[in-house]
């Protein structure tokens, strides 16, 4: 199945169901029915604590840097999966949308703000769980980390597990989760989730400093910029990071 999943594009599904919050790219099964009541339809969440985290940053305007060698988001994007078949083989996978038309400029007074057409952009990366594919009894209602996902610049294209994005353009990742066909030939389920606040601006440095300051009060990978009377006395605050586990987080 990953030899078959390595060369993956979005497009070679006929159909993607979408399941959204404040986003449509396809008729959504929300629109005829509740996904809750049906067991057909796969749901997927933000684990609580770090849906919360998400909403902290995106409440300032969550910036993420990118790289010609990638770093990892932070925060992380952490799920849970319910519904799943137990016996049916399923595949996480993640790529990056555009999430707006526009370039932005940064203005200490005013914040992110449009100032030109977005770039005409690349065709997006995608990043396969290294867990899946895996049987829906593994992975329902247990946590998933994308703790080894990483963006990076248009000079990281084609490096393993890397998602190139443009600087100053605004993104929001998306979770497809593919029921795996038990034959080559078979038509595959699908579905595509994706969570508003976990949009962010792809940049080369911090251009906030409430920005910059979060990223070193949240990310236990961050102690290295804090001064060291400070670093001393920092405690990682383990209810929001006790899934960010990889030393390679962004910062």
């Amino acid at each position: 199945m990953h030899s078959m999943l390595g060369n993956f594009s979005l497009e070679t599904f006929s159909e993607v169901d979408t399941l959204t919050r404040g986003f449509k790219k396809k008729s959504s099964p929300m629109e005829t029915l509740n996904p809750a009541a049906s067991p057909m339809v796969p749901i997927i969440r933000l684990v609580k604590d770090n849906e919360l985290l998400w909403r902290k940053f995106h409440s300032v305007g969550t910036e993420m840097i990118v790289t010609g060698r990638g770093r990892c988001l932070f925060p992380t994007i952490v799920v849970t999966l319910h519904g799943l078949d137990p016996e049916k083989s399923y595949t996480l996978m993640v790529d990056m949308e555009s999430s707006s038309d526009q370039r932005y400029t940064y203005m200490q007074e005013r914040g992110w703000c449009p100032s030109a057409p977005a770039r005409q952009q690349q065709s997006s990366g995608v990043y396969i769980h290294s867990d899946t594919p895996a049987l829906g009894a593994e992975l329902n209602e247990k946590p998933v980390s994308f703790k080894m996902l990483k963006i990076c610049t248009a000079n990281g294209i084609g490096k393993k597990g890397m998602i190139p994005l443009t600087p100053m353009h605004k993104y929001r990742p998306r979770i497809h989760l593919i029921q795996n066909a038990e034959e080559l030939k078979s038509k595959l389920c699908s579905w595509t989730y994706c969570f508003p606040e976990t949009e962010f601006i792809a940049v080369g440095h911090y251009h906030s400093k409430k920005m910059k300051k979060m990223k070193i009060e949240y990310n236990p990978y961050a102690k290295g910029a804090l001064p060291h009377n400070r670093r001393q006395n920092k405690t990682p605050q383990r209810s929001l990071l006790s899934t960010h586990e990889d030393n390679s987080q962004e910062f």
